[in-house]
């Protein structure tokens, strides 16, 4: 089965799933490594007259590394809710400009964008018709950048792995894992091309509260009051307890960034 029929096959709606989860996840999701960021635009020849789109920008994190930088930074995103907090945050900058589309149809034109940049939306792509939109609205040598944030603590999250079933409210019809894994869609969007990889590590301390509320921002979780939440949150309070010190839990992350041409 090819990338798009298992992408079709689901039929999920995962633009309107988000909008309960706006709130959380421009709170509590992890920011990428700005040195990483950095290390991207020098690579790709980015300057204050270049124009980048951010595919799938959600509530604008992603997007806010560009917008000093920048002539224009486009930001994609289809979901309301996600879009209004980018707004709000962005919007005093003259290089910010907000996009209500899918990835696959941005409105933008031919040859218009010398850099694409995709958080953490990748997966919810249809890879054909998104890879062919990419090739349209990219300027030749344009650049398309595949950001992700790492947890490389390896035995806490095969701790949060046990929270992921349909027992403490985990809908694992929408697990992202389950849709098309990233290594798959790396590969499918570069093709011969190939990338480079980007690797910047850092340290991240949460508390409980920030702790549980990034993981209940991950579109499966369970929100507040689905009758199962609380079954989750006493499960994931063990982990934490587990895991953390003083009531501050440590963790290694890392900024990754497969940067290559689409020609």
């Amino acid at each position: 089965m090819d990338l798009s029929t298992r992408y079709t096959s689901n039929n999920i709606d995962h633009i309107s799933k988000f909008s309960s989860k706006a709130k959380i996840y421009d709170q509590s999701r992890w920011d990428f490594n700005p040195e990483a960021i950095a290390q991207m635009s020098t690579i790709t020849g980015i300057t204050d007259n270049s124009i980048v789109a951010d595919m799938g920008s959600g509530t604008g994190m992603l997007t806010a590394h560009f917008v000093n930088n920048v002539k224009e930074i486009y930001a994609i995103e289809p979901n309301a809710k996600m879009r209004e907090i980018a707004v709000n945050k962005l919007s005093k900058y003259p290089s910010f400009v907000s996009i209500d589309a899918l990835s696959d149809a941005t409105t933008l034109a031919d040859n218009f964008v010398d850099l694409i940049v995709v958080g953490r939306s990748l997966h919810w792509f249809n890879p054909e018709t998104t890879k062919q939109e990419f090739l349209r609205i990219l300027k030749p040598k344009g650049w398309l950048a595949i950001c992700q944030i790492n947890n490389e603590n390896a035995e806490l999250q095969k701790a949060l792995k046990t929270l992921r079933k349909k027992e403490y409210g985990w809908n694992i019809v929408e697990d992202k894992t389950k849709i098309i894994e990233n290594n798959d869609l790396v590969s499918y969007y570069f093709s011969k091309n190939g990338f480079q990889n980007i690797n910047y590590a850092s340290i991240i301390r949460e508390n409980w509260e920030q702790f549980i509320k990034r993981f209940c921002s991950f579109s499966p979780a369970p929100n507040p009051e689905h009758p199962l939440y609380d079954k989750l949150e006493q499960k994931a309070k063990e982990i934490f307890n587990n895991y953390s010190e003083n009531g501050i839990l440590t963790i290694n992350i890392a900024t990754e960034i497969k940067l290559g041409q689409l020609t």
